[in-house]
């Protein structure tokens, strides 16, 4: 299996070179960037100064540490990250065999926010650090949706799709199309959002931190917020609704 590890994370710069992209290193502390020579020194500079503070706010708020520098690779068409990472073909940005890899910067300013897709995959590198074994996508998903505040940015599901957590999933696994995915990581936000509010921060990362292959998720619950399974999930749907009804009514105005 790391054989095979091995051979993918290889092939990445080959299959951007196969694209006909020069690609370019630029280096810092705890990342290195691979990019393509015509993306001026003050863009990739702005990046790197991002990734390096958010890493330093998030590595503190988890208490959790990324070994190693992390190499963070900008693709020049969506064609090359679907086909790198395995990644819908609408996603912007992706956390894979342990690299950050981004759509490229002219697709991701007119789909989304470049801040908020960078927090989101830093996010998503902190926890994975964790191995987040066990954790279900939504939780780790909405992690890192909500510190990108996707919530804010998004515009809110016109009802709600879900009436469990793990019913995200399925909408972030399979969805019917874009609209569908986008609806997922805007509900995994707000169903951290929730965990956040009601059982407070300390709990809520508690929660995170047992993910390293110890605990199953129903054990996990229990131990980190102090009620069984069935009791968060029935308080969890109406909060989601009423965070729904909340950001619904606050886009309205």
């Amino acid at each position: 299996m790391q054989r095979i590890k091995y051979i993918v994370v290889l092939c990445i710069p080959l299959f951007l070179a196969a694209q006909g992209v020069l690609l370019q290193q630029t280096g810092s502390r705890n990342y290195v960037i691979h990019h393509a020579s015509s993306l001026s020194k003050n863009s990739i500079q702005r990046i790197i100064d991002q990734l390096e503070s958010d890493y330093q706010e998030f590595r503190y708020y988890f208490n959790l540490t990324v070994p190693g520098r992390t190499g963070v690779f900008i693709h020049a068409d969506q064609f090359s990250l679907q086909n790198a990472t395995f990644t819908h073909r609408w996603e912007t940005g992706t956390v894979y065999n342990n690299e950050i890899h981004l759509a490229p910067l002219e697709y991701i300013r007119e789909n989304a926010t470049l801040s908020s897709v960078l927090t989101q995959q830093v996010v998503r590198m902190v926890l994975y650090s964790r191995r987040m074994n066990g954790c279900p996508r939504w939780l780790y998903e909405g992690t890192a949706a909500y510190f990108a505040g996707i919530h804010r940015l998004q515009t809110p599901p016109v009802h709600l799709p879900v009436r469990l957590p793990s019913d995200i999933d399925e909408l972030l696994t399979n969805p019917y199309d874009e609209n569908t995915f986008t609806d997922g990581i805007y509900l995994s936000a707000l169903a951290f959002k929730s965990i956040l509010e009601r059982y407070g921060e300390a709990h809520t990362v508690t929660l995170l931190r047992l993910f390293n292959g110890e605990f199953e998720y129903e054990d996990a619950i229990p131990y980190s917020l102090g009620v069984t399974l069935e009791e968060f999930e029935q308080q969890w749907q109406r909060d989601i609704q009423r965070l729904l009804t909340e950001f619904q009514e606050s886009r309205e105005r």
